[in-house]
């Protein structure tokens, strides 16, 4: 259900840049490629439904920054 509401705002609005969420795998891959304990300032743009944005706000320390647009 949730996949046929981000393709109908696809559809509907040209600003919306994906017609589906981020697949567990994919997201995996561009967490580890993160040094969390260096990273203290992240930037997220365009979180959609927010399946990145979960995993940064798990391994992220307490005096990190993540900014999402």
């Amino acid at each position: 259900m949730k996949e046929i509401l981000l393709v109908n705002d696809f559809i509907k609005d040209k600003n919306v840049g994906a017609l589906m969420s981020t697949p567990g795998h994919v997201t995996k891959y561009l967490i580890n490629k993160i040094d969390f304990d260096k990273a203290k300032v992240m930037l997220e743009y365009g979180p959609g439904n927010g399946a990145i944005t979960k995993h940064l706000l798990k391994r992220m320390s307490l005096d990190s920054f993540l900014f999402v647009f």
